[in-house]
C-alpha cells in the first residue's frame, strides 16, 4: 500500500500493541512471536496424527480384503507414505514447540542507528530438524531499512479478509536497492490500516 518515510509522521498516535519486550536507554527490543502461541504444534499433532493412523488402518483393511498380492501394492504405498509423514511431522512439531529458540528479537538501536535481528533457521531437511539448527544474528544500518505497509486480501468464497503487514525491507547498500532480507513486526491478524501506521510511528519517533 505504502512505503513509510522516516522524516514525516504517518499517524497522530503511536502504539506497540504489547509487542515490545524491553526498553533500554538507547534501544528498544520487539518480540517476534507471543508466548501464547506456544502449544499450537502439539495441538496440531493431536489432530492430524490420529487422522493419519485412521488412514493407515483403512489402507490395511482394504488391502487385506483381496487375495491377490499385487492388489496390496497401492495400499502398501499409502501405508508407508502416511507412516513416514506421521514420523516426520511428529519430530518437526515437537522440535518446533518444545525446542524452539525463544529469544528471537528485533532491536532498534538509536544511538548507533542500527537494527539487530536474531532468528532460528530451519532448512527443512530431516537432518537439520534432528540436529541443532542455526541461530543467525544480523546487523543492519538503519538508513538501509525501509518500512512498508503491505495488505494481503483473501476470500473463502463468502467473506473478503484483508491482512495488514508492517514489513521491513533491508537494502544491500545505499546505491543497490536489492532486498537482502525482510522481516515483519506484529501479527497481521491484530493489525488494521491505522494500527500499522501507528506501530511504525512509534518506531520512527523512538
Amino acid at each position: 500500500i505504502a512505503k513509510f518515510s522516516k522524516k514525516i509522521g504517518t499517524h497522530g498516535l503511536s502504539t506497540t500493541l504489547g509487542w515490545v519486550k524491553s526498553v533500554r536507554q538507547n534501544s528498544i527490543e520487539y518480540i517476534t512471536t507471543r508466548d501464547s502461541v506456544r502449544g499450537w504444534a502439539l495441538t496440531t499433532m493431536l489432530v492430524f496424527i490420529p487422522l493419519g493412523i485412521g488412514v493407515m488402518y483403512l489402507a490395511v483393511l482394504f488391502g487385506s480384503s483381496t487375495d491377490r498380492w499385487y492388489m496390496w501394492l497401492p495400499f502398501l504405498a499409502i501405508f508407508l507414505f502416511i507412516l513416514t509423514t506421521i514420523i516426520y511431522g511428529f519430530i518437526l512439531l515437537v522440535r518446533t514447540d518444545l525446542f524452539r529458540f525463544t529469544n528471537q528479537g528485533i532491536i532498534f538501536d538509536r544511538k548507533h542507528r542500527k537494527v539487530y535481528r536474531q532468528y532460528q533457521h530451519y532448512s527443512g531437511s530431516l537432518w537439520n530438524i534432528l540436529t541443532n539448527s542455526k541461530i543467525i544474528s544480523c546487523e543492519y544500518e538503519w538508513d538501509l531499512v525501509d518500512a512498508v505497509h503491505y495488505a494481503q486480501c483473501s476470500t473463502n468464497g463468502v467473506n473478503l479478509v484483508t491482512n495488514h503487514h508492517l514489513v521491513f525491507n533491508v537494502r544491500r547498500s545505499a546505491t543497490d536497492a536489492t532486498v537482502i532480507d525482510q522481516f515483519i513486526i506484529a501479527n497481521p491478524i491484530e493489525l488494521n490500516e491505522g494500527l500499522v501506521s501507528a506501530m511504525w510511528e512509534h518506531i520512527r519517533r523512538y
